[in-house]
């Protein structure tokens, strides 16, 4: 690449003649940040969940009432997820997936566990907060850590 021509100008160059939107497809992406993050870190909850409960993707869509090529495009965290699939997600997996002021009370009833996500660099864990938490234990499993409630 010549120092003087800028990264677009050589993608364009060693693209031309060929049809591509990458540079389409980048903006988009690099407007709808936010939201794909959020997206997928929502994926990622479900999919570590589902993990958890030893639960398949297919028995997942079943709960939820879709299908499982629809479980597949949700899960692939590049999906704009409404507030009615969230439900649908937390009720098949009986998990808060997202806390709201009517919730947040609640999200640790018997009904539903809230699964908090946050990220350390280079390593992302996973939180249970359940009803009682007089007795916490830390297992590691998959690189991942679990606080367990007894």
């Amino acid at each position: 690449m010549n120092k003087n021509m800028s990264k677009v100008d050589f993608l364009n160059k060693i693209s031309a003649g060929q049809d591509t939107e990458w540079l389409k497809e980048a903006m988009w992406r690099r407007e709808n940040a936010a939201w794909l993050k959020k997206s997928m870190d929502i994926a990622n909850d479900v999919l570590d969940e589902l993990h958890r409960q030893k639960m398949s993707k297919s028995d997942f869509a079943r709960a939820m009432g879709v299908s499982p090529q629809r479980v597949t495009t949700l899960l692939s965290g590049k999906e704009k997820m409404n507030l009615e699939t969230i439900s649908k997600m937390e009720e098949a997996l009986h998990v808060t997936l997202v806390r709201t002021g009517s919730n947040v009370e609640d999200s640790a009833s018997e009904k539903h566990r809230h699964v908090a996500s946050f990220m350390l660099p280079l390593v992302h864990y996973a939180t249970e907060s359940l009803k009682s938490a007089d007795n916490i234990f830390v297992n590691s499993k998959r690189g991942k850590v679990e606080l367990n409630c007894i």
